[in-house]
């Protein structure tokens, strides 16, 4: 049977969390011969192998491929990418447990649009883009549905006969976000793009993020991404600016109040330079001082609740 659909997984050293996303996808309804699973393990010193081989001696549909050394992150995603056959090739993260009836509801899609395969993309939701089917006519209005969400790999897919679009995968490694890179490319060449807004994961929590630095990936590589495009004039000064406040707004703000008080979320990873990144890029907007008056307030306010939560449960 020909495969429709590749979930591609790049892993490292997430065994157990790996065991049960694969477990998620196998024990759905629809998972049958036109799915195909790509892991990529990125040679895991932990007991990958040993999962990955309880499910490719039950499932002839699931591949796996070891890299005789570790060849970094970014190069890992590609390698998972290229090696998936299916007419549409989906990545996915090793730690995301998909709901019921995800997997079904991405293979109609995916036959819906087979014959004309104009770019689609299967985008969890987020804010007030709840199971939606967003047709987007052009890439100002690709940039304003989608904003910063593309950055997560886990939201992208492509048609395999458009590989050729984003080559060489790797041009852009040393940002971190390929992905965003590869949609970008894609949404702008190919004009009008769905985006199918559906909550088709939960995430298993991963106790080994960290190492890069969050302010630099998320705020100098990302925007200048999204300055580049706004120079080809493929967005308008507004959407450029919406991005760039939804961006502080939903994302880069709480991490902002984080690095101030040196919260657990944030030193994990590296934060050198970090203070420099972000006045750099937001120190002339209002809405960045704002932003962190109301987070420092919100953060302090969910700490205390808890801690009197905890007092008065004991």
């Amino acid at each position: 049977m020909k495969r429709i659909l590749t979930l591609a997984i790049p892993t490292y050293n997430r065994g157990n969390i790996l065991d049960k996303s694969l477990e998620s996808i196998v024990s759905d309804l629809h998972f049958d011969e036109r799915i195909e699973i790509i892991i990529s393990d990125n040679c895991s010193t932990d007991n990958t192998s040993i999962i990955a081989d309880k499910y490719i001696k039950k499932y002839s549909n699931i591949v796996y491929v070891r890299n005789e050394k570790n060849i970094g992150a970014e190069m890992n995603i590609c390698n998972a990418l290229l090696a998936g056959t299916g007419v549409y090739l989906k990545l996915c993260n090793d730690t995301i447990k998909f709901q019921k009836d995800a997997l079904g509801f991405m293979l109609n899609t995916i036959e819906k649009n087979i014959e004309f395969k104009k770019p689609i993309f299967f985008y969890q939701n987020y804010s007030n883009y709840n199971d939606l089917d967003c047709v987007c006519l052009n890439f100002n209005d690709f940039l304003k549905t989608v904003t910063f969400t593309c950055t997560w790999i886990g939201n992208f897919g492509i048609w395999r006969s458009d590989l050729d679009e984003i080559s060489p995968l790797h041009r852009n490694f040393h940002t971190l976000l390929m992905q965003v890179d590869w949609t970008f490319s894609l949404a702008s060449a190919k004009g009008k793009a769905i985006v199918y807004f559906r909550n088709y994961y939960d995430v298993f929590s991963a106790s080994d993020k960290g190492g890069y630095n969050v302010f630099e990936v998320f705020i100098s590589n990302y925007l200048s991404f999204t300055r580049k495009y706004y120079h080809l004039k493929f967005i308008d000064l507004l959407a450029f600016e919406i991005d760039k406040y939804r961006l502080f707004r939903y994302f880069i703000c709480i991490r902002v109040v984080w690095l101030a008080i040196g919260y657990k979320g944030i030193t994990p990873f590296n934060n050198k330079n970090s203070w420099s990144i972000i006045f750099r890029e937001y120190a002339y907007y209002p809405y960045f001082y704002v932003g962190l008056i109301v987070g420092f307030v919100f953060f302090y306010f969910i700490e205390i609740k808890k801690g009197l939560s905890d007092f008065f449960c004991k």
